[in-house]
């Protein structure tokens, strides 16, 4: 058996986007990893948040299910703090879009 590692950019993104493939990997005996690349801070924040609960908060909350209830072997996640990495600039004469 392997192990299959699978990266996302945001909390809750392993179960929108990719739960079932690793619950079957897990299933079929393959050791599975889940990266999380950021808290998922910088996204929209949502009006329903208590008193005192950040962004962070629930973004590491929407984690907590899938990490107690898929099969992760392991779940890694950044720092509390995440870093932003600077806009990119595309080479004038590629076609592909700037982001600024």
């Amino acid at each position: 058996m392997g192990t299959l590692v699978c990266f996302h950019a945001h909390p809750d993104d392993e179960s929108i986007s990719t739960g079932g493939t690793l619950a079957r990997a897990s299933a079929e005996g393959h050791r599975v990893v889940v990266v999380i690349a950021t808290n998922g801070e910088y996204g929209e924040v949502p009006e329903d948040l208590v008193d005192g609960e950040t962004l962070v908060d629930r973004r590491r909350a929407a984690v907590t299910w899938p990490a107690a209830h898929l099969p992760f072997q392991q779940m890694l996640l950044p720092p509390s703090v995440a870093r932003r990495l600077p806009p990119m600039e595309a080479p004038a004469d590629s076609g592909a879009p700037v982001q600024r």
